[in-house]
């Protein structure tokens, strides 16, 4: 599938939301933005890899796979995907600052 057709709500958004809104409102929210944006048909989620996101996207994957392709790239072995990149990036020698 042509990326440029895929419509997907990235990661940032989703920091954002999180940020500005109660954990228990980020679903309403979240579901809010998916009604005003019909064109959207997949959802990637890379929250935190803490109790409090996992729980979070459990709950967002059980209700949203039902109208959505949803994938959950949640890091399994890092606090969250800016590690993760960070160490791929350091073991293909490009050297990433932390900050």
């Amino acid at each position: 599938m042509d990326l440029i057709l895929e419509t997907i709500i990235s990661y940032r958004l989703l920091v954002h939301l999180i940020k500005f809104m109660q954990r228990n409102d980020l679903l309403i929210v979240l579901k809010m933005f998916l009604s005003n944006n019909k064109q959207i048909d997949t959802i990637y989620f890379h929250l935190d890899n803490d109790k409090v996101s996992i729980g979070s996207t459990r709950k967002m994957l059980e209700i949203l796979s039902k109208d959505y392709y949803c994938f959950n790239f949640q890091p399994t072995n890092f606090k969250d995907v800016n590690e993760e990149l960070k160490d791929k990036l350091n073991k293909k020698g490009i050297n990433v600052k932390s900050g």
